[in-house]
């Protein structure tokens, strides 16, 4: 005898029903292996060596002492390694008339275009400062200089652009198991030989930074692969527009949001000069275009690329402690005098060396 129409959608009831049991039960195991996997991976990931989430650990590093104790710096320091060590807050915050707070954000290779959107975007957001003390050097200018920074900071996890780099960090930020998956899926990335790199990594970026963000690596490297590279970094040396554009575009945004900025640039040894294929006049052409930026933007300017002698840097471009002190000094001291300057007046700041000698720091009010 055929089934009956009752009997067939009885049956197909039951059929749906097994379906979805078998559905419920597929999904709620699902469940229990990803909520499995995120207890473990919270147990873990705090045992391992971190992940390096921005360009490299010197600037997770910063990131880190930047959101501790809700920080705040009324003046931050920003620029290349150069201006890393040249800038060294405590000294700052000891002879500023003010007695304003400080950090310095500078970063390994933070040419302007990288310079840019790390203050922007990572550095205001955080520390709130009023002014912002920004050091350049002809590395600044390079056409040479600078390509490989910017692939690397817009390849990092923390600061990658696009939808789903931001759709991946907000997951991250709930899941330890999203956030960390890149090291979670090798044993060498959690605790072999890419832990062992990466804990070096961190060993070398704490062992160069100090406690308010400064670069502090003060080894001696004056010899042929030093210069080599720096030579490299100069070849064909050329104003690069992009550079250029980027100091200019980032000074625009942060006076928009009410932040004042000052340039300054930084005092450079002779051997770095020499470098240059164009020696003095292509260093000419890096002031002439540092101060045209602060007449264009209305931003004040310092400039002491000829400030100190050789003996006064590590390598070549780097000072040393003592000179770090000296120019922090510099700084605090031709901030106040800006304040009292007349609009569209250049004047050197009136420093003599311990010799009695004229020392070369120009200040330019623009703003």
């Amino acid at each position: 005898m055929a089934p009956s129409r009752l009997d067939t959608a009885h049956d197909g009831r039951i059929q749906l029903g097994a379906r979805r049991r078998g559905l419920s039960r597929w999904l709620g195991a699902f469940v229990a292996i990803v909520v499995l996997a995120e207890i473990a991976a919270r147990v873990v990931v705090p045992a391992a060596v971190p992940e390096i989430r921005w360009i490299d650990a010197g600037a997770q590093l910063r990131i880190e002492a930047m959101d501790a104790d809700d920080r705040r710096a009324e003046v931050v320091f920003a620029g290349t390694s150069s201006a890393g060590q040249a800038f060294v807050p405590s000294v700052f915050e000891r002879v500023d008339d003010s007695g304003r707070s400080s950090f310095n954000a500078s970063l390994a290779g933070a040419v302007p275009t990288v310079m840019g959107p790390w203050l922007v975007d990572e550095v205001v957001p955080r520390l709130d400062p009023d002014l912002i003390v920004w050091g350049l050097s002809p590395l600044d200018f390079s056409t040479a200089y600078g390509d490989d920074q910017l692939v690397a900071y817009r390849s990092a996890v923390e600061t990658r652009g696009g939808l789903l780099a931001e759709v991946d960090r907000r997951v991250g930020s709930v899941s330890q198991l999203v956030e960390s998956r890149r090291i979670l899926r090798s044993p060498t990335a959690l605790f072999g030989t890419d832990a062992d790199a990466r804990d070096r990594r961190f060993d070398q970026a704490r062992a160069t930074t100090g406690p308010d963000g400064e670069r502090v690596d003060f080894g001696v490297d004056v010899g042929a692969e030093r210069r080599a590279i720096t030579r490299t970094r100069l070849d064909g040396f050329g104003i690069d527009d992009a550079d250029v554009d980027a100091i200019a575009t980032t000074i625009e945004t942060l006076q928009a949001s009410g932040v004042e900025v000052v340039l300054v640039e930084l005092p450079l040894p002779n051997r770095f000069r020499d470098q240059l294929p164009g020696g003095d006049a292509d260093a000419n052409v890096v002031s002439s275009s540092i101060r045209s930026l602060g007449e264009r933007l209305g931003v004040d300017v310092m400039l002491m690329p000829r400030a100190l002698g050789d003996r006064r840097f590590v390598d070549f471009t780097h000072v040393e402690s003592d000179a770090a002190a000296v120019v922090t000094e510099w700084v605090a001291r031709g901030l106040a005098e800006l304040g009292d300057a007349s609009t569209g007046s250049c004047s050197p700041l009136g420093l003599r060396d311990d010799f009695g000698f004229d020392v070369a720091v120009d200040l330019c009010r623009n703003a």
